[in-house]
């Protein structure tokens, strides 16, 4: 269900973006980026996981990914009001792929290692400002990885934004 979720987040990111018009008259709002990138060899995704099972690789496993798809999606509802200018709700898809074990083998394989579930919560405040909460929890396709960041690989965090254009 919470890939379906994720993939319904992203395929509404991008239309939203395909499909975008210039309608600032609007209160709803769906706003973002989505983007791919590829790690050359020697220079590969470190998850973070560990395989405890697997000596010959030093308890580090092949979690180590070549491909990586990720996002930030924000969709929300504009208010006509002088200190919250919009609140939000938001969802950062996060994918990597690959299989590399490092100083053993280098491959270009595509399987997918795990995704990110980040999702939150917040509100914009003038000048650029905006402030939400957000949790991130990794799931991963081996079973036997244990992620390193957190009990059951779960933290949460409240984060303040400001964003700027600069013209020169």
């Amino acid at each position: 269900m919470k890939r379906l979720l994720v993939a319904v987040a992203m395929l509404a990111g991008f239309a939203a973006v395909v499909f975008a018009q210039d309608n600032s008259n609007e209160r709803w709002f769906v706003k973002g980026y989505l983007e791919g990138g590829l790690h050359p060899p020697h220079n590969e995704v470190e998850m973070n996981l560990r395989r405890p099972d697997l000596p010959e690789t030093n308890g580090f496993g092949d979690n180590f990914g070549r491909y990586v798809l990720r996002g930030e999606i924000f969709a929300g509802y504009r208010l006509e009001n002088k200190v919250v200018k919009s609140v939000f709700v938001l969802v950062k898809p996060y994918f990597v792929f690959g299989r590399t074990v490092p100083q053993l083998d280098y491959t270009w394989s595509a399987r997918l290692i795990g995704y990110a579930e980040n999702y939150g919560i917040g509100v914009e405040l003038p000048r650029g400002w905006k402030v939400y909460a957000e949790t991130h929890r990794w799931s991963l396709r081996d079973q036997k990885a244990v992620p390193g960041d957190g009990p059951f690989g779960l933290n949460s965090g409240l984060y303040v934004r400001k964003e700027f254009n600069l013209h020169f």
